[in-house]
């Protein structure tokens, strides 16, 4: 139980800097 919040939380972060990271391209493609 422990270890699977522990694994959403990292794919919670994984997938934030990853939108971070789009979010990056798409201003510098303008």
């Amino acid at each position: 139980s422990y270890q699977l919040s522990v694994i959403s939380y990292q794919l919670s972060v994984i997938s934030y800097q990853l939108s971070v990271i789009s979010y990056q391209l798409l201003v510098i493609s303008y």
